[in-house]
Formats: C-alpha cells, sequence, structure tokens
C-alpha cells in the first residue's frame, strides 16, 4: 500500500541521517569558541538519552539498524564530552559536572552487560531507558535555547545539524503516525521539531548579526 511504502521510505531516510547527522555539531565544536558557549546541560541530557538508548535497543529492540544508531549516536556524545574536557575543563582538574557525568557514562556502559542477562527486573529496566532516552531527545535542546537566549549568542550550536534534526523530527513523526508507535512519539515528536524550530530561529539572527 501507499502508507506502507511511504513508511519505508521514512525509515530508510531516517536511518541514513542518523548516522552522520551529529557529525557536523562534532566539528562545529573544535572551535574553542563555540564549545565553550554550549550548555553543559544540553550536553548532558544528550550524552544521558544515548546511554538510555543504548540499554533499549539492545534490550527491547531487535532491528539491526536502530542498534547501529544507537552505537553511532553514543560515539559522538563521547567524543563531545571529550571535546569538553580538551576546550572547557582545559584538561585540569575537571569539574564536579563534568566527573558525575563521565561517572554515569562509564557505569551505563559497564552495566549494560548485567542488565542483558536474565535477571527478573530486566524488562523494567529497558522499559525506564526507553522514556529516558525518548523525554531527554525531546528536550535536549531547551538548555540550549535558554542559553542562547540569556548570553544573546547561537554561536555554539552548528546550523547543519539543526536543520538536519529538523528533517529527523518530520521523517520521525511521519513514521510513529504510519506505525503507530504511541504517544510518547506522536504527541512528544512535534513538541522536539517545534524546540528545534527555535533554535533554528537562534541560529539564523545569530548569523545574520553577525555578518552585519
Amino acid at each position: 500500500s501507499v502508507m506502507s511504502t511511504l513508511g519505508a521510505i521514512t525509515l530508510n531516510l531516517s536511518f541514513i541521517l542518523y548516522c552522520f547527522f551529529y557529525l557536523p555539531q562534532l566539528w562545529h565544536n573544535l572551535q574553542k569558541n563555540h564549545i565553550k558557549n554550549l550548555s553543559f546541560s544540553f550536553h548532558a541530557l544528550l550524552t544521558m538519552s544515548a546511554c538510555a538508548d543504548l540499554y533499549y535497543a539492545f534490550g527491547r529492540i531487535e532491528q539491526w539498524q536502530y542498534r547501529v544508531v544507537s552505537l553511532i549516536m553514543l560515539s559522538c556524545v563521547l567524543i563531545q564530552h571529550l571535546q569538553w574536557y580538551a576546550y572547557v575543563e582545559n584538561r585540569q582538574k575537571p569539574s564536579l559536572k563534568f566527573l558525575t557525568l563521565s561517572f554515569f557514562i562509564v557505569a551505563s556502559i559497564a552495566g549494560l552487560s548485567i542488565s542483558t542477562s536474565k535477571f527478573q527486573f530486566g524488562s523494567l529496566i529497558f522499559l525506564l531507558a526507553g522514556w529516558i532516552e525518548r523525554l531527554g531527545y525531546l528536550l535536549y535542546a531547551l538548555p540550549q535555547i535558554i542559553k542562547n537566549r540569556y548570553t544573546a549568542s547561537a554561536n555554539s550550536i552548528n546550523i547543519k545539524f539543526v536543520l538536519l534534526a529538523l528533517c529527523l523530527g518530520i521523517l520521525d513523526w511521519i513514521s510513529a503516525l504510519i506505525y503507530h508507535w504511541g504517544s510518547a512519539s506522536i504527541i512528544g515528536t512535534p513538541i522536539s521539531i517545534l524546540l528545534h524550530l527555535w533554535l533554528l530561529k537562534q541560529c539564523t539572527f545569530q548569523r545574520f548579526d553577525t555578518n552585519t
């Protein structure tokens, strides 16, 4: 049918875009003044979501595409974590918030093998991880939007990353409607789209102000 064909197209396009959508931001972070204006809450939410998504992918999802994307996204946030240490922490004694997030990353990765064993509470952990990654991925842009407003600067965010995130949000929403993924995706994804539109507006006006 037409809907099943459309669903297959959106899923395949999403898989391709998810494989590299965060790369523009990682390249953007290489300039020290850019990542210094990045909200740590933005980074922390994205990191926690990626860790939770890894649990959800290997605990509840059988499709290899989803697992590949979760591994790629985790790799990206780990690179950003190292960039934060190099440019913001200045390779000195790490701050408490950085150490706390680092411990969370290590504990999450180490605990995955334990959680995938035949414990009775395993399914509950994976379900909880699914909700954590969904809420985190929906809201991670909000701290950066707030920081951009107070600093009157949006140079920490790459506009190509925001555009790719917007495209992915639209594709995910279409897939959610076609495949009936549930209220978290059907209702939550438009919220993420609106937040990224707001972030895109900030990035666009910042670029305009810089050029003028």
